[in-house]
């Protein structure tokens, strides 16, 4: 299975407060049920469709990965959950939101002696011809090339619970309970080829190391599973249609896929300069294509049983749409802060997630940045789910009964060095 989420460093207060920017293009639909974080897809598990028993392989499409994070093809982030297969009982993947939080703008101005100055609204670049690199807006010029490589961890936990049993149901008892925990580590690869000054071509690949786990009160034991796999990989062009003294905006259409999803978006957004801060809003649409009649949903196996919380049981074509607002601003020292306030509609659930992004330029070709997620709201206690089971004495799944779920929560951090060629 794959999930994805995030949140944690000291810094996380002082940079949203100062508007600091989260860039990503998730993901993961990743990321609470099916969101976005920008490391890819993050949502709820997916149960193929074979009789008996089946795999689960959880998905990230996030940045597909909306959360501010890092990605240039998509801006992670929302919610993280984790998408499942059941292929393969004892397998999962989990999923997880990507960034694009790097642009810039050029003007030119001409001074008392009728001479043209060119500078970057971000200052802080020490050539003259290059933009701070970590502008949200920021892309390559014209046959330009440039890099992104994100290291990230993220995890998705919340409590369960089943209030009342469905008849004839055993092994199960009228308030049983517990807790489901998604642990990531990835490394994701992005690239960005400069077509012309203004429109970029987009690729990215991610490799996820997965580790899922249902612990049950009762028994004062738990299920867990292990998957590793490529997680993603997606294609995209990004259009900058304008760049003045005043308003900056760009516009990104995005291809992602995995073993058993397919998801088209488009990420847009629009600010407003301040001097050398920019402060925008932006707007995401996923439409996500389950490849076979699969459901999704929290899902674990190992030892002849299997458990399975079920986020949407045919969920066909589905929709995830982010809206929110950003800032960015650089500093004289190299030093640049960003942050992102996202709420998104995730199929089956809404969510509420804040991002922030430290930045430092080492050199005109090299910026490294610190980020970190959470989710601050969900409406996930408001949804009953089933709960469904398979054990050694009963090989095919068995309603148990409703599932109430509390205490959601997703975090995330990571590290990224973006290289210009």
């Amino acid at each position: 299975m794959k999930v994805q989420n995030m949140f944690v460093m000291t810094a996380l207060g002082a940079l949203v407060a100062m508007g600091a920017d989260a860039a990503q293009f998730n993901q993961n639909v990743g990321h609470g049920g099916i969101g976005f974080n920008r490391t890819g897809f993050h949502g709820a598990s997916t149960v193929i469709g074979a009789p008996g028993v089946r795999v689960v392989n959880n998905i990230n499409i996030g940045e597909f990965e909306t959360r501010s994070t890092t990605a240039p093809i998509f801006v992670e982030q929302g919610p993280s959950m984790f998408y499942m297969t059941p292929d393969r009982r004892d397998e999962m993947a989990m999923g997880t939101r990507t960034s694009n939080n790097y642009a810039g703008s050029l003007h030119a101005h001409t001074n008392n002696q009728n001479r043209e100055i060119f500078t970057r609204t971000n200052a802080t670049a020490s050539n003259a011809s290059q933009m701070h690199l970590s502008n949200p807006f920021w892309q390559p010029a014209a046959n330009g090339f440039a890099t992104i490589t994100d290291i990230g961890f993220s995890s998705t936990t919340f409590d369960w619970r089943i209030p009342t049993l469905n008849a004839g149901v055993g092994g199960f008892i009228a308030g049983e309970r517990g807790d489901w925990t998604a642990n990531q580590t990835f490394i994701k690869q992005d690239v960005q080829f400069g077509i012309t000054d203004d429109i970029t071509i987009l690729g990215t690949i991610k490799y996820d190391w997965n580790r899922q786990e249902m612990y049950f009160n009762r028994f004062g034991g738990s299920t867990s599973a292990r998957n590793n796999e490529v997680g993603q990989m997606g294609i995209g062009v990004r259009w900058r249609f304008i760049d003045n003294n005043d308003y900056i905006g760009n516009v990104t259409a995005f291809y992602q896929w995995n073993d058993n999803i397919s998801a088209f978006g488009v990420d847009g957004r629009f600010g407003q300069k301040f001097g050398d801060l920019v402060v925008y809003g932006l707007g995401r649409l996923w439409a996500i294509n389950w490849d076979a009649p699969v459901g999704y949903g929290a899902f674990v196996s190992g030892g002849g049983n299997a458990y399975y919380i079920v986020m949407n049981g045919d969920p066909g074509t589905t929709i995830t749409a982010e809206v929110g607002v950003g800032a960015f601003k650089p500093f004289g020292d190299g030093f640049s802060i960003g942050g992102e306030f996202i709420v998104g509609h995730y199929d089956w659930h809404n969510r509420a997630s804040i991002n922030a992004t430290l930045g430092y330029q080492v050199s005109n070709s090299l910026a490294l940045a610190l980020y970190a997620g959470a989710s601050i709201w969900t409406d996930v206690s408001s949804k009953t789910l089933p709960f469904r089971a398979i054990s050694p004495s009963e090989p095919n799944w068995v309603e148990v009964g409703g599932t109430k779920l509390s205490n959601y929560q997703d975090l995330s951090i990571g590290v990224r060095a973006k290289f210009v060629f």
